[in-house]
Formats: structure tokens, C-alpha cells, sequence
């Protein structure tokens, strides 16, 4: 049903959006202690701003509408009046979920936990500048490719996932070539 309304409706990418309140519920299930009232607050805050951000994406031009032009840029996505709201909500998340990371490292009991935190926090920064990179190429009316927000983010992708596999297989002593895979 995506291609039915044009190649812009499958380019929005609300089906996405609550990935970075998803990655700041993880990290704060990393972190060291229970979930206290006020972390519960951040995730339940966090997850109304993800469904919000859902519907006026799918739903309205409040965030963002697409126009007619090259698909193969971001400007062709007009920000509409929430969308500064959004990307503010979006950094703020990506922040509180580097100050999760950062301090799970640092009370990390190993060496091993504490190099796979480290390159999660490098993942999520690289990720979180996918955000920030669009705001402005949109501010500014820069042609950026597309790619390069999807590079941010694949990249990103690779470095959990090598993270996690590589965890994993250290843990129960094998090779990591066939978890990577």
C-alpha cells in the first residue's frame, strides 16, 4: 500500500521514527539498577512523542510533506511547523541515550562490556548525526542525497550488530566469524 499514494509516502519514513525511543528504552535497561519512576517517565514520554510524530507524519503535514522533484534528495520532503519540534525531541533522545551508554561504561565490571558500550556510543552518535544533518540540509536548502542519512544509519546498524555478535561469541568462547554472518 506504500507505492499507491507515489514514491514520496514510502520515503517519509515514519515507519522508522520510534527507533530512537526503542534505543533510549535499551539503554536505559543497560544501565546499572531498576527502572525508578523517573526513567519510566522518560521512556513513557518518549514513546507518546514517537506516536505523535507517527500520526502527524502518516496523517498530516505537520511534520513534513514530500514534493515533486528528485526522490534522490532530502529536499524534496517539505518540513512543515511540528518539524523543529521533532528533530529537538530527536536529539534530546539520542542525547539521554549517550549519557545512558556512557555511564554504563564507565560502571562496566569488564574490559570486554566496557569496549562494547564504548563502540555503542560510538554507533549512536553516528546515528544521532543523521538528525541534526537533515535539519540543516532542509534549513538550508542543500541538496544532500538521501544516502548519505542512510549510510549514517546503516553504519551504525553494522557497529551494534558486530557489538552484539561479537559479545556474544566471546562470552560462550567461539569464533565470531559465523555470528557475524
Amino acid at each position: 500500500g506504500a507505492f499507491e499514494h507515489g514514491w514520496g509516502k514510502w520515503l517519509q519514513g515514519w515507519q522508522i521514527t520510534p527507533a530512537i525511543m526503542i534505543w533510549h528504552h535499551i539503554t536505559l535497561l543497560i544501565r546499572t539498577g531498576r527502572m525508578n519512576p523517573w526513567r519510566w517517565t522518560r521512556v513513557i514520554t518518549g514513546y507518546a512523542i514517537a506516536s505523535a510524530a507517527i500520526l502527524g507524519q502518516r496523517y498530516t503535514a505537520l511534520v513534513f510533506t514530500t514534493t515533486s522533484g528528485d526522490p534522490l534528495y532530502l529536499t524534496t520532503l517539505v518540513p512543515g511547523p511540528l518539524y523543529p519540534l521533532y528533530m529537538f525531541a530527536l536529539v534530546v533522545f539520542t542525547f539521554l541515550s549517550l549519557v545512558n551508554l556512557i555511564r554504563s561504561a564507565q560502571a562496566a565490571p569488564t574490559v570486554v562490556q566496557r569496549k562494547q558500550l564504548n563502540l555503542m556510543v560510538s554507533a549512536t552518535l553516528i546515528a544521532g548525526l543523521a538528525g541534526p544533518i537533515s535539519f540543516f540540509s532542509y534549513k538550508m536548502d542543500f541538496l544532500l542525497p538521501r544516502v548519505t542519512v542512510t549510510l549514517l544509519l546503516g553504519c551504525a546498524v553494522f557497529m551494534i550488530g558486530y557489538a552484539v555478535a561479537r559479545y556474544s561469541a566471546l562470552i560462550e568462547g567461539r569464533v565470531i566469524g559465523r555470528d557475524f554472518l
